[in-house]
């Protein structure tokens, strides 16, 4: 990698923005602003870096929040559970075999055994019939955009 060496402002700024992002991290709630808000915004900060100096960002520029929406979410059933269904549906010896047979390809090959794609098929028509949909509300998102 041949990244340049910041720069003793860069190195500074960036101190004061992970602060600023922690900070925002700890202190910000979107339940706090409506949907819909647009709100011109005005800051400075003034900050001190450890062998810096004390400087001042003055920023301005608009916020903007848009509406919450409904989208649909679709699930798939969960794996596992899935998993542990067919393999109670067959013998205790046929599992040990199966297992076996799938943890020896799987270490020899780093992956999962091939299948047929007529069984692939099958598996995803399968997980699609057992796949849920269901709407789910979605908070409008916030842009700021400084001058």
């Amino acid at each position: 990698m041949n990244a340049k060496k910041p720069s003793k402002h860069e190195v500074r700024d960036a101190i004061v923005f992970m602060a600023l992002q922690k900070l925002g991290d700890k202190r910000a709630d979107r339940d706090h602003i409506a949907d819909g808000t647009n709100a011109e915004i005005e800051f400075s900060i003034t900050a001190k870096v450890t062998g810096h100096r004390q400087f001042t960002l003055t920023e301005k520029g608009r916020m903007s929040v848009g509406h919450g929406q409904s989208r649909t979410k679709r699930e798939k059933p969960d794996s596992e559970e899935l998993l542990a269904f067919f393999l109670s549906q067959i013998t205790s010896t046929q599992r040990k075999a199966i297992v076996q047979k799938l943890e020896k390809q799987f270490k020899k090959s780093k992956g999962l055994p091939d299948v047929s794609k007529d069984d692939l098929h099958a598996a995803q028509h399968l997980i699609g019939k057992l796949s849920t949909e269901h709407d789910q509300s979605v908070r409008g998102s916030v842009s700021v955009k400084f001058d």
